[in-house]
């Protein structure tokens, strides 16, 4: 029997320069996902992906995005705010009609 051999953390390169595919917990740490970004109060706004990352054996990919490019989350205004507090207000009402 032959053995397994590792074929690295990359599964391959795209062509014509397009960004690497990496297996799931392989690529680097510095490339990280969107909701990664989030939890860590970045966004991905602007950014191109810099690498995808193949997470399901049924062709499951997302994005994976330079965590140093990434800008801080912009806070919310005072109107959407408002917004915000009316929306969740309305489901509240129409229980109480019904």
């Amino acid at each position: 029997m032959s053995a397994v051999r590792d074929r690295g953390p990359v599964l391959h390169y795209g062509p014509d320069g397009t960004p690497a595919v990496y297996r799931a917990g392989r690529a680097p740490e510095r490339l990280v996902t969107r909701n990664q970004l989030r939890a860590a109060g970045l966004s991905e706004a602007g950014l191109k992906p810099a690498a995808w990352l193949h997470y399901s054996p049924l062709h499951g990919m997302c994005p994976l995005y330079e965590r140093a490019q990434a800008r801080p989350i912009r806070p919310l205004t005072d109107r959407q705010r408002a917004a915000l507090a009316a929306g969740r207000l309305v489901p509240q009402a129409r229980r109480e009609e019904g």
